[in-house]
């Protein structure tokens, strides 16, 4: 599939189940469609990784089963609306987590992440958040505006700066 001008890959390629080898190199292909994540027998996918935001770079460097389980977990989130993405290396808040409209639960604990984008707030429905083991210093002002959120987890990260809007919530 490569160089072929593609911007997207249809979704029906989970129905590529023996699939062991892909390429899609020189396409402008920015996304994997989530359910990537069911091709298990996948072994080797070339791409131009610094494009994609969804899985980041920093997922598609630990190689392809990481990219499958990463791909897997955002797909299972989208039905039970609970997404963990637990010590896989994210740098920042992936492009497929702010899509995520009916999210409730995410855990991003153990990664990298150094700070949240106030789009972070579009999630809603998040009840609960947590970023324990993340060097974050400081949380978006924004988070306290986020109506559901009722659990926040960040006790182990560097936090220093939690916006009043925090505190005065008491989270």
């Amino acid at each position: 599939l490569d160089s072929n001008e593609m911007r997207s890959l249809p979704n029906t390629i989970k129905n590529l189940t023996n699939l062991t080898d892909m390429t899609i190199v020189g396409n402008s292909i920015t996304e994997l469609p989530s359910d990537m994540g069911e091709l298990t027998l996948l072994r080797s996918l070339r791409c131009d990784v610094e494009t994609f935001t969804s899985p980041p770079p920093e997922v598609f460097s630990q190689g392809i089963d990481m990219v499958i389980e990463y791909l897997a977990r955002v797909e299972m989130a989208r039905t039970t609306n609970d997404l963990q993405l637990v010590d896989i290396g994210l740098q920042s808040l992936p492009s497929a987590v702010l899509e995520m409209d009916s999210l409730q639960v995410l855990n991003l604990d153990g990664n990298n992440i150094r700070s949240l984008p106030p789009t972070f707030t579009r999630l809603e429905y998040l009840q609960e958040i947590s970023l324990q083991g993340n060097p974050i210093v400081a949380l978006p002002p924004e988070i306290g505006t986020i109506p559901g959120l009722k659990e926040l987890h960040y006790d182990r990260t560097v936090l220093r700066n939690p916006p009043a809007e925090i505190l005065d919530w008491g989270l």
